[in-house]
Protein backbone atom coordinates (compact mmCIF):
# COMPACT_ATOMS: atom_id res chain seq x y z
CA UNK A 1 0.00 0.00 0.00
CA UNK A 2 1.18 3.48 -0.86
CA UNK A 3 0.96 6.03 2.07
CA UNK A 4 1.09 9.72 1.20
CA UNK A 5 2.45 11.75 4.21
CA UNK A 6 1.28 14.92 2.55
CA UNK A 7 -2.70 13.31 3.15
CA UNK A 8 -4.31 11.18 5.24
CA UNK A 9 -4.33 7.23 4.45
CA UNK A 10 -6.96 4.95 4.97
CA UNK A 11 -5.63 2.04 6.84
CA UNK A 12 -8.45 -0.26 7.27
CA UNK A 13 -11.54 1.00 5.65
CA UNK A 14 -14.81 -1.66 6.16
CA UNK A 15 -18.40 -1.45 4.63
CA UNK A 16 -19.08 1.25 2.57
CA UNK A 17 -21.63 4.07 3.84
CA UNK A 18 -24.92 4.84 1.88
CA UNK A 19 -23.41 8.41 0.92
CA UNK A 20 -19.96 9.51 0.98
CA UNK A 21 -18.86 13.02 -0.70
CA UNK A 22 -15.90 14.75 -0.61
CA UNK A 23 -14.28 18.37 -1.45
CA UNK A 24 -10.31 18.90 -2.21
CA UNK A 25 -8.73 21.39 -2.05
CA UNK A 26 -4.90 21.65 -3.24
CA UNK A 27 -5.35 18.44 -4.13
CA UNK A 28 -6.07 16.94 -0.69
CA UNK A 29 -9.43 15.89 0.67
CA UNK A 30 -10.49 18.85 2.81
CA UNK A 31 -14.28 18.54 3.20
CA UNK A 32 -15.67 14.94 3.58
CA UNK A 33 -19.07 14.16 4.37
CA UNK A 34 -20.81 10.67 5.67
CA UNK A 35 -24.32 9.49 5.44
CA UNK A 36 -24.35 5.62 7.12
CA UNK A 37 -26.98 3.50 7.13
CA UNK A 38 -24.82 0.71 7.73
CA UNK A 39 -22.02 -0.17 9.77
CA UNK A 40 -19.11 1.70 8.53
CA UNK A 41 -15.40 1.86 9.99
CA UNK A 42 -12.39 3.37 8.92
CA UNK A 43 -8.51 4.23 10.73
CA UNK A 44 -6.87 7.04 8.94
CA UNK A 45 -3.82 9.00 9.79
CA UNK A 46 -3.47 12.43 8.98
CA UNK A 47 -0.76 15.31 8.98
CA UNK A 48 -2.97 17.98 9.59
CA UNK A 49 -5.22 18.38 12.41
CA UNK A 50 -8.98 17.53 11.54
CA UNK A 51 -12.59 18.58 12.80
CA UNK A 52 -15.19 15.69 13.02
CA UNK A 53 -18.76 17.53 13.61
CA UNK A 54 -21.85 14.71 14.25
CA UNK A 55 -25.03 16.45 12.90
CA UNK A 56 -26.87 13.47 13.49
CA UNK A 57 -26.62 9.79 15.56
CA UNK A 58 -23.13 8.98 17.05
CA UNK A 59 -19.27 8.43 15.73
CA UNK A 60 -17.37 5.81 18.21
CA UNK A 61 -13.95 7.09 18.26
CA UNK A 62 -10.37 4.96 19.26
CA UNK A 63 -7.11 6.08 19.42
CA UNK A 64 -5.42 2.68 20.41
CA UNK A 65 -6.55 1.80 23.69
CA UNK A 66 -8.60 5.04 24.61
CA UNK A 67 -12.57 4.93 23.31
CA UNK A 68 -14.28 8.45 22.79
CA UNK A 69 -18.11 9.03 21.53
CA UNK A 70 -19.07 12.36 19.64
CA UNK A 71 -22.93 12.37 20.00
CA UNK A 72 -25.08 14.72 17.66
CA UNK A 73 -24.27 18.29 18.02
CA UNK A 74 -21.04 17.79 19.20
CA UNK A 75 -17.66 18.22 17.68
CA UNK A 76 -14.33 16.57 18.13
CA UNK A 77 -10.48 17.90 17.41
CA UNK A 78 -8.61 15.46 16.01
CA UNK A 79 -4.75 16.02 16.28
CA UNK A 80 -2.47 15.64 13.96
CA UNK A 81 -0.12 13.08 13.22
CA UNK A 82 -2.08 10.34 15.28
CA UNK A 83 -4.27 6.89 13.93
CA UNK A 84 -7.65 7.52 14.68
CA UNK A 85 -10.23 4.92 14.18
CA UNK A 86 -14.15 5.92 13.82
CA UNK A 87 -17.04 3.37 13.71
CA UNK A 88 -20.60 4.41 13.01
CA UNK A 89 -23.28 1.84 15.06
CA UNK A 90 -25.84 -0.95 13.06
CA UNK A 91 -28.90 -2.60 14.02
CA UNK A 92 -30.90 -5.49 12.70
CA UNK A 93 -33.64 -4.15 13.72
CA UNK A 94 -33.70 -0.45 13.10
CA UNK A 95 -32.64 2.44 10.25
CA UNK A 96 -30.06 3.90 12.16
CA UNK A 97 -28.43 7.24 9.96
CA UNK A 98 -25.77 8.96 10.91
CA UNK A 99 -24.31 12.16 9.20
CA UNK A 100 -20.98 13.42 10.19
CA UNK A 101 -18.39 15.56 8.59
CA UNK A 102 -14.44 15.39 8.71
CA UNK A 103 -12.64 18.89 8.38
CA UNK A 104 -8.49 18.91 7.30
CA UNK A 105 -7.11 22.09 8.10
CA UNK A 106 -3.83 22.69 6.49
CA UNK A 107 -0.84 24.88 8.23
CA UNK A 108 -1.00 27.01 5.61
CA UNK A 109 -4.78 27.63 5.91
CA UNK A 110 -4.23 28.22 9.63
CA UNK A 111 -1.61 30.25 9.18
CA UNK A 112 -3.26 32.58 6.58
CA UNK A 113 -5.97 32.96 8.43
CA UNK A 114 -3.66 33.58 11.63
CA UNK A 115 -2.55 36.16 9.68
CA UNK A 116 -6.10 37.95 8.05
CA UNK A 117 -7.29 38.22 11.64
CA UNK A 118 -3.93 39.02 13.57
CA UNK A 119 -4.65 36.35 16.21
CA UNK A 120 -1.83 34.94 17.57
CA UNK A 121 -0.68 31.25 18.00
CA UNK A 122 -3.23 29.49 20.42
CA UNK A 123 -2.87 29.99 24.15
CA UNK A 124 -4.83 26.59 24.47
CA UNK A 125 -2.99 22.82 24.39
CA UNK A 126 -4.79 19.74 24.75
CA UNK A 127 -2.82 17.00 26.34
CA UNK A 128 -5.49 14.72 24.60
CA UNK A 129 -5.14 13.58 20.91
CA UNK A 130 -9.33 13.84 20.67
CA UNK A 131 -10.99 16.78 22.14
CA UNK A 132 -14.89 16.50 22.19
CA UNK A 133 -16.64 19.78 23.08
CA UNK A 134 -20.80 20.65 22.29
CA UNK A 135 -20.96 22.62 18.62
CA UNK A 136 -22.53 25.95 19.08
CA UNK A 137 -25.74 27.10 17.29
CA UNK A 138 -23.91 29.26 14.97
CA UNK A 139 -21.53 26.34 13.51
CA UNK A 140 -24.56 24.37 13.39
CA UNK A 141 -25.72 26.71 11.01
CA UNK A 142 -22.25 26.77 9.64
CA UNK A 143 -22.77 22.71 8.67
CA UNK A 144 -25.76 23.38 6.94
CA UNK A 145 -24.44 25.51 4.88
CA UNK A 146 -22.21 23.35 3.30
CA UNK A 147 -25.43 21.02 1.79
CA UNK A 148 -25.50 23.35 -1.51
CA UNK A 149 -21.12 22.78 -2.30
CA UNK A 150 -21.84 19.09 -1.37
CA UNK A 151 -25.07 18.93 -4.07
CA UNK A 152 -22.35 18.42 -6.82
CA UNK A 153 -19.00 18.16 -5.93
CA UNK A 154 -17.79 18.96 -9.67
CA UNK A 155 -19.08 22.78 -9.74
CA UNK A 156 -16.90 23.13 -6.47
CA UNK A 157 -13.30 24.78 -6.89
CA UNK A 158 -10.53 25.30 -4.95
CA UNK A 159 -11.31 28.61 -4.09
CA UNK A 160 -14.90 27.71 -3.00
CA UNK A 161 -13.78 25.15 -0.73
CA UNK A 162 -10.81 27.72 0.71
CA UNK A 163 -13.80 30.19 1.15
CA UNK A 164 -15.22 27.50 3.57
CA UNK A 165 -12.75 26.29 5.44
CA UNK A 166 -12.15 30.14 6.53
CA UNK A 167 -15.31 30.56 7.14
CA UNK A 168 -14.89 27.30 9.78
CA UNK A 169 -12.74 29.38 11.38
CA UNK A 170 -14.03 32.18 11.86
CA UNK A 171 -17.31 30.67 12.66
CA UNK A 172 -15.13 29.28 15.54
CA UNK A 173 -13.55 32.49 16.69
CA UNK A 174 -16.55 33.98 17.50
CA UNK A 175 -18.27 30.60 19.38
CA UNK A 176 -15.39 28.83 20.43
CA UNK A 177 -11.93 30.55 21.20
CA UNK A 178 -10.89 27.61 22.89
CA UNK A 179 -11.25 24.83 19.98
CA UNK A 180 -9.75 28.01 17.81
CA UNK A 181 -6.84 28.31 19.85
CA UNK A 182 -5.92 23.94 19.04
CA UNK A 183 -5.79 25.02 15.21
CA UNK A 184 -3.87 28.32 16.27
CA UNK A 185 -0.72 26.42 17.98
CA UNK A 186 0.89 27.05 14.45
CA UNK A 187 4.04 24.65 15.10
CA UNK A 188 4.98 22.81 12.37
CA UNK A 189 6.94 20.44 13.52
CA UNK A 190 8.74 18.60 10.44
CA UNK A 191 9.64 14.79 11.77
CA UNK A 192 9.97 11.37 9.69
CA UNK A 193 6.83 9.39 9.09
CA UNK A 194 6.76 6.45 11.75
CA UNK A 195 3.78 4.79 10.12
CA UNK A 196 5.15 4.27 6.86
CA UNK A 197 7.53 2.02 8.84
CA UNK A 198 5.81 0.39 10.98
CA UNK A 199 2.57 -0.50 8.62
CA UNK A 200 5.50 -1.91 5.65
CA UNK A 201 7.50 -3.96 8.26
CA UNK A 202 5.04 -5.62 10.94
CA UNK A 203 4.97 -9.07 9.27
CA UNK A 204 8.48 -9.10 9.28
CA UNK A 205 11.13 -10.05 11.95
CA UNK A 206 12.28 -7.07 13.23
CA UNK A 207 13.35 -6.08 16.72
CA UNK A 208 12.21 -2.72 17.55
CA UNK A 209 15.73 -1.53 18.33
CA UNK A 210 15.28 -2.50 14.04
CA UNK A 211 12.37 -0.75 13.49
CA UNK A 212 13.98 2.21 15.41
CA UNK A 213 16.80 3.14 12.86
CA UNK A 214 14.54 2.26 10.45
CA UNK A 215 12.41 5.37 11.30
CA UNK A 216 15.35 7.17 11.76
CA UNK A 217 15.24 7.36 15.62
CA UNK A 218 17.04 6.53 18.71
CA UNK A 219 15.03 3.30 20.37
CA UNK A 220 13.60 5.83 23.33
CA UNK A 221 12.45 8.20 20.52
CA UNK A 222 11.09 5.29 18.64
CA UNK A 223 8.93 4.09 21.90
CA UNK A 224 7.67 7.77 22.22
CA UNK A 225 7.15 8.92 19.19
CA UNK A 226 4.91 5.46 18.44
CA UNK A 227 2.89 5.72 21.53
CA UNK A 228 2.10 9.38 20.38
CA UNK A 229 0.62 8.08 17.10
CA UNK A 230 -0.81 4.50 18.35
CA UNK A 231 -1.46 5.10 22.11
CA UNK A 232 0.03 1.83 22.92
CA UNK A 233 3.39 0.11 23.03
CA UNK A 234 5.13 -0.99 19.51
CA UNK A 235 5.33 -4.93 20.91
CA UNK A 236 1.53 -4.59 21.80
CA UNK A 237 0.39 -3.32 18.62
CA UNK A 238 2.85 -5.55 16.43
CA UNK A 239 1.85 -8.43 17.91
CA UNK A 240 -1.85 -7.75 18.03
CA UNK A 241 -1.51 -6.64 14.21
CA UNK A 242 0.03 -10.23 13.81
CA UNK A 243 -2.35 -12.02 15.12
CA UNK A 244 -5.24 -10.17 13.16
CA UNK A 245 -3.45 -11.00 9.92
CA UNK A 246 -3.08 -14.72 11.11
CA UNK A 247 -6.75 -14.93 11.35
CA UNK A 248 -7.34 -13.70 7.69
CA UNK A 249 -4.45 -16.04 6.52
CA UNK A 250 -6.43 -18.84 8.44
CA UNK A 251 -9.62 -18.14 7.62
CA UNK A 252 -9.10 -17.30 3.77
CA UNK A 253 -5.81 -18.99 2.71
CA UNK A 254 -4.52 -22.83 2.32
CA UNK A 255 -1.41 -22.21 4.14
CA UNK A 256 -0.01 -24.39 6.60
CA UNK A 257 -0.13 -22.74 9.93
CA UNK A 258 3.65 -23.24 10.46
CA UNK A 259 4.05 -21.35 7.19
CA UNK A 260 1.51 -18.68 8.97
CA UNK A 261 3.61 -18.30 11.95
CA UNK A 262 7.00 -17.43 9.99
CA UNK A 263 5.98 -15.57 7.52
CA UNK A 264 3.89 -13.17 10.70
CA UNK A 265 7.30 -13.17 12.17
CA UNK A 266 6.73 -15.25 15.35
CA UNK A 267 9.39 -17.11 17.35
CA UNK A 268 7.79 -20.65 16.75
CA UNK A 269 4.65 -22.47 16.22
CA UNK A 270 4.76 -22.99 20.22
CA UNK A 271 5.13 -19.39 20.60
CA UNK A 272 2.21 -18.32 18.12
CA UNK A 273 0.11 -21.27 19.04
CA UNK A 274 0.11 -19.62 22.85
CA UNK A 275 0.07 -15.87 21.88
CA UNK A 276 -2.78 -16.86 19.23
CA UNK A 277 -5.37 -18.95 22.02
CA UNK A 278 -4.75 -15.99 24.38
CA UNK A 279 -5.69 -13.55 21.74
CA UNK A 280 -8.78 -15.44 20.23
CA UNK A 281 -9.71 -18.38 22.91
CA UNK A 282 -8.70 -20.97 21.20
CA UNK A 283 -5.40 -22.63 18.90
CA UNK A 284 -4.77 -22.02 15.63
CA UNK A 285 -6.26 -25.14 14.33
CA UNK A 286 -9.66 -24.28 15.79
CA UNK A 287 -9.53 -21.11 14.15
CA UNK A 288 -9.52 -22.39 10.77
CA UNK A 289 -12.47 -24.99 11.29
CA UNK A 290 -14.59 -21.09 11.60
CA UNK A 291 -14.50 -20.92 7.74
Amino acid sequence: MAYNTNDSYNVVPDLQPIKRKALTFNNSTAIEYFNCRHYYKDAVYSDDNRLLVTMNGTVNLSYGESEFIVEKNQIAFLKKSTLIEYRTNYSDTEQLQTEFIIFSMGYDLVKEFSTITQLTNGSKTSEENIYVTTMQPNFATFTKSLTAYLEDETKVDDTMVKFKLLELLHSLKNSDRGLLDLFLNLRNEMRPDITVVVENNFMNPLSINQLARLAGRSLSSFRRDFVSVYNMPPSKWIRERRLKKSSEFLLNTNMKITDICYTLGFESNAHFSRLFKSQFGHPPSEHRLLM
